[in-house]
């Protein structure tokens, strides 16, 4: 799922915060290619530490730092 400005949206199932990566499309992320490796997979999502902030205040949209699927790195931001 895209999402803001060049974002990429990852949406898990039985969790109704928004996961993104922040100018992923920007960053070489295929979308369609992003898409089809994590669709129906177990992943790892390493979120980036949450801020309170008024434009978040329950805190359910969630900053992704890197995405793994087993031993395989997808996206990485450290």
């Amino acid at each position: 799922m895209n999402g803001g400005i060049n974002d990429v949206v990852i949406s898990l199932e039985g969790d109704n915060r928004i996961y993104y990566i922040n100018r992923g499309l920007e960053r070489g992320i295929d979308f369609n290619q992003f898409t089809q490796q994590l669709e129906g997979e177990q992943i790892e999502l390493h979120v980036i530490r949450l801020k309170w902030s008024p434009l978040n205040p329950s805190r359910q949209v969630v900053p992704i730092g890197r995405v793994t699927l087993g031993q395989k790195v997808l996206f990485t931001d450290f």
